[in-house]
């Protein structure tokens, strides 16, 4: 991180989107001060709290950390490699969610249909700047669902389980304000 930068970019960042410093911090879930404290550059937040804001602004975490100048957010998986295994793992996935869904409720099948179905029409929207913000609106509605489910389900660990809850029940709620905004491409068109 270079802690010269991040400060500039984060004030930068929250003018820009027209919100006060308590705003930020409520849809952070961070304090009032823990906000001053990062824009003065006294205090530098966690990974998670970094993460949330890239999020929240829409741009890449490291444009946000002073380590590059490209704002885009880049893709999950950068690595060669590892896109390899997940193309040669993707038709074995596939076939476990059929496996899973041969003996599942209906609504487990209907939501996997509605799912799966969504993602192919996305897939096959020509115009790219729209497909790419459809696949952006799904990843990070998948990903919000997939943090709120993993914090309710480990929050027993917690000393404040519902305070964890209520915590994450923010985060979703700005997480999933994020990614309808995203919908603007939409409509511009």
């Amino acid at each position: 991180m270079n802690k010269d930068l991040f400060p500039i970019r984060l004030k930068e960042l929250r003018k820009a989107k027209g919100i006060t410093q308590k705003q930020l911090a409520e849809n952070l879930g961070v304090s009032l001060p823990s906000v001053i404290h990062y824009e003065n550059g006294q205090r530098f937040p966690v990974a998670g709290i970094i993460s949330l804001m890239s999020q929240f602004f829409g741009v890449d975490r490291a444009y946000l950390c002073g380590e590059t100048d490209i704002k885009e957010v880049e893709p999950i998986i950068k690595d060669t490699m590892s896109l390899e295994i997940v193309r040669e793992q993707l038709p074995k996935k596939l076939q476990e969610l059929s496996a899973l869904l041969g003996n599942g409720k209906d609504a487990e099948v209907e939501v996997a249909y509605h799912l799966v179905a969504e993602l192919a029409h996305v897939l096959k929207m020509e115009d790219p700047t729209q497909r790419n913000a459809a696949l952006s609106i799904l990843q990070d509605m998948v990903a919000t669902t997939v943090f709120f489910l993993d914090t309710c389900e480990n929050c027993q660990r917690d000393t404040d389980p519902a305070g964890r809850i209520n915590h994450a029940k923010s985060v979703v709620k700005t997480q999933m304000v994020q990614a309808l905004s995203k919908g603007d491409i939409f409509l511009a068109k």
